[in-house]
């Protein structure tokens, strides 16, 4: 069983992918109100991490036991988990053509078991988010993310952050191609969201330009599926000054 301040557990886990083992024996907890930042080069097992959480069918859990808010959720839908309160955004937002941005919004925040909202009601919420995120309001009647920009399209993953007010948010490279004024504004909007609703976020990212003046509780380091080091602060300052090489020297 989790502390009753933990929001996610995770214990032993090992994934494979079309019978290929990514991750290995991986271990972390996350509490209330707090951040886990997940770093490591490309190819370490980041978002293989993000999307077994989240529940992507497609990664096997071959070991270990992933444990929400006290229960273990191994065998729990995507669907099941989003509506428990687990959401992550996606690396590379998709597309839909056919479905109207608002209409798809909506479905998602009535499946998640939101407060009942009038049309009206519900439009002058997505208003204001679309207001916070400098956000064009013509954007909820357009298809979802269609000919929307890069940037665009990472906002309107927020946006539904902000909306459905999971109690565990995975942001997976939400920063990766915005400009410095982007960022910031990505990064003000996550961490006030964070702090009225005390929700756990693990934030996974490259740049860690998004994790400026943010209070971060512990930081995972993966390199070829495992769990190569753990610490806090100075290891994204380490990072950022000599990027990933040293991991290898210490592997060898």
């Amino acid at each position: 069983m989790t502390k009753t301040d933990d929001l996610l557990q995770i214990r032993n886990l090992s994934v494979a992918l079309e019978t290929k083992k990514v991750l290995h024996d991986i271990d972390l907890t996350l509490g209330v109100g707090q951040t886990l930042v997940l770093l490591g080069p490309n190819g370490a097992g980041k978002s293989t991490l993000a999307n077994t959480i989240a529940g992507i069918d497609r990664y096997q859990l071959t070991q270990g036991e992933i444990n929400f808010c006290g229960q273990v959720i191994n065998d729990w839908s995507l669907t099941r988990r989003a509506q428990a309160g687990l959401m992550m955004t996606w690396q590379n937002p998709p597309s839909l053509p056919g479905v109207l941005t608002s209409n798809f919004l909506r479905q998602a925040y009535e499946k998640t078991g939101q407060e009942k909202l009038t049309i009206f009601e519900f439009q002058q919420k997505l208003n204001k988010f679309c207001e916070q995120l400098h956000l064009p309001i013509t954007m909820m009647s357009r298809d979802f993310g269609v000919g929307f920009s890069g940037g665009e399209k990472k906002k309107l993953e927020l946006l539904q952050l902000l909306l459905l007010r999971p109690q565990v948010a995975i942001v997976d490279e939400l920063d990766a191609g915005l400009d410095t004024d982007a960022v910031k504004l990505v990064s003000q909007n996550l961490r006030a969201f964070q702090k009225e609703t005390q929700a756990g976020l693990i934030i996974i990212t490259h740049t860690a330009q998004i994790l400026a003046h943010w209070p971060i509780d512990d930081v995972l380091v993966l390199y070829q599926g495992h769990i190569a080091a753990t610490g806090g602060q100075e290891l994204i300052a380490r990072i950022q000054k000599d990027g990933y090489s040293w991991l290898k020297e210490e592997d060898d």
